[in-house]
């Protein structure tokens, strides 16, 4: 039997059920407005992915049925037919890859809007599963008399009168020469594969020091769930495979001896995200050497 590597299969650790992580996004959508006030970029649209955590592209603004500088605007075809992205910021506006705006899965539903800050955070901590149904797909809104968004890429600007957005998300937050408000908010989202995040939309304006514009310093919390379940207090991460020399076979089966995962030690960690909530044996082979462990996922 080889020695070494029988203790390094004892060092495995099964990196599962672990509880789910909170991150932080934040997006500087600042941008010189009217006559040089402060405004937000409402020339573009950033397209985000919850599985990257990232934005992945994007798009200009379009408009069309354009009378005295106001228009509708229109969603980008292109992006309505990707897949790769699962909600989009137009300045303080979110669309999701649904209805409208995509042809993906998405929804939204809002959780809650009319707390203080730390009980938004309660809020969103204490939202451990997504809801099963109330998800809206995104749908055009005409915008109130006044609402209106500038382009500033355009002299004279153009302004929308309607577009096509999420909304749950309505809201957020508003520029005006009344004064710049945000409404924080806790908000559901069904991502355009089908999965689920919850976000806590903080900010969208800031004290106006570097780094962190008077307008436009757009900053989220949330946690992805990538295995496919509404369940946001564990996640399905990896299996670690700690201080294995040479290589092994790893692979895990079902209790009825189905295979569903294989890989090489020399990876180092197996992604196991894909696998459902439920008991597994791990078979783990080197030279004349079988070992079995069985796992939990929660």
């Amino acid at each position: 039997m080889n020695k070494k590597f029988t203790l390094s299969v004892l060092s495995l650790l099964f990196a599962v059920g672990l509880t789910a992580q909170v991150k932080t996004f934040t997006l500087d959508l600042s941008a010189p407005g009217f006559m040089g006030s402060a405004s937000a970029d409402f020339s573009h649209w950033h397209y985000f992915s919850f599985a990257e955590g990232q934005i992945v592209g994007t798009s200009d603004t379009q408009f069309e049925n354009i009378e005295g500088g106001i228009g509708t605007e229109t969603v980008n075809s292109e992006w309505a037919e990707r897949s790769d992205w699962d909600i989009a910021f137009h300045a303080f506006d979110i669309r999701t890859n649904s209805g409208t705006s995509g042809n993906g899965l998405a929804g939204a539903v809002k959780i809650e809007d009319s707390h203080s800050e730390e009980n938004l955070a309660d809020i969103f901590t204490n939202l451990t599963e997504a809801p099963e149904t109330g998800y809206a797909a995104d749908k055009v809104v005409t915008l109130e008399s006044g609402w209106f968004y500038f382009g500033m890429n355009v002299m004279p600007p153009l302004r929308s009168a309607s577009m096509s957005v999420s909304e749950a998300s309505l809201g957020f937050a508003s520029l005006g020469m009344g004064g710049n408000t945000e409404n924080p908010m806790v908000i559901a989202f069904k991502t355009a594969d089908g999965k689920y995040a919850k976000v806590y939309l903080k900010q969208f304006l800031g004290d106006g020091t570097e780094g962190n514009p008077e307008v436009g310093a757009f900053v989220m919390d949330y946690v992805y769930q990538p295995d496919g379940s509404r369940d946001f207090t564990t996640e399905t991460g990896i299996i670690n495979l700690q201080e294995i020399k040479g290589e092994a076979n790893i692979a895990i089966y079902t209790l009825s001896g189905a295979i569903v995962k294989q890989a090489k030690a020399q990876a180092q960690s197996i992604p196991v995200a894909g696998l459902a909530k439920g008991i597994y044996i791990v078979k783990i082979s080197a030279e004349n050497t079988v070992q079995t462990r069985k796992i939990v996922i929660k």
